[in-house]
C-alpha cells in the first residue's frame, strides 16, 4: 500500500461536506423568501374614500377581509414588504360566520354556517415628502374620546364653582 508524502499531512484537514464543493455558495447571504398562505381582500371604498384618492394619490385607513389565523404583525409585514406601503397602525376584529337555513323541496331544512373572518383597520402614514392638503394631514385625535374629556372638564369646572354643600360645611370645624 502507498503513503501519501509527509507534507499532505502537516496541512489542517478541512472538513466540508460535499454538497458545497458540488453546488458553491452566493457571493452574499440572501434571506430566506417566504410567501405565507394570507389572503388580504380589500372592503369596498366609500365615495369619499374613492375622491380621496383621486384628488391626493393616498387613503389614510383601508379596510381588509382576512382568514381569523392571521396575526397584526403578519399583515403589517405584508403590506410594508410586499406591497410597499408605509403602515401606522393595524387594529383587528373577529367575525363569527352568519348561520343560515333553507328548506328543500322534499321540507328538509338545510342548517350550514359561513366560515369565520376577521375584519383588519389599517392606518397608513404618508409616504415621505409627500405634501398633503391640512384637510388629509394625519390626526393623532380621537372624537369620542375628546368629547367624554370635555364633558368630565365641565363637570370637574361646574364642581369646583358650585357652593359647598350643608354636609360639607357640618364636616368641616
Amino acid at each position: 500500500m502507498h503513503l501519501p508524502a509527509a507534507s499532505v499531512f502537516s496541512e489542517p484537514m478541512k472538513f466540508m461536506s460535499r454538497e458545497r464543493t458540488i453546488m458553491p455558495s452566493a457571493p452574499f447571504e440572501r434571506p430566506p423568501i417566504c410567501f405565507p398562505d394570507i389572503q388580504l381582500q380589500l372592503i369596498k371604498l366609500t365615495p369619499e374614500q374613492i375622491e380621496d384618492i383621486r384628488n391626493t394619490g393616498w387613503l389614510r385607513e383601508a379596510i381588509f377581509k382576512t382568514k381569523p389565523s392571521t396575526t397584526k404583525l403578519e399583515i403589517r409585514a405584508i403590506l410594508e414588504r410586499v406591497y410597499g406601503m408605509h403602515v401606522e397602525s393595524v387594529h383587528t376584529i373577529n367575525y363569527l360566520g352568519v348561520k343560515r337555513s333553507v328548506m328543500t323541496n322534499r321540507g328538509r331544512r338545510l342548517l350550514w354556517r359561513e366560515d369565520d373572518w376577521k375584519k383588519t383597520y389599517v392606518m397608513f402614514k404618508p409616504m415621505p415628502g409627500m405634501q398633503l392638503p391640512e384637510l388629509m394631514q394625519p390626526k393623532d385625535t380621537r372624537p369620542v374620546l375628546e368629547k367624554l374629556r370635555a364633558i368630565m372638564g365641565a363637570g370637574k369646572r361646574a364642581e369646583s364653582a358650585t357652593p359647598p354643600s350643608r354636609e360639607s360645611a357640618r364636616l368641616t370645624p
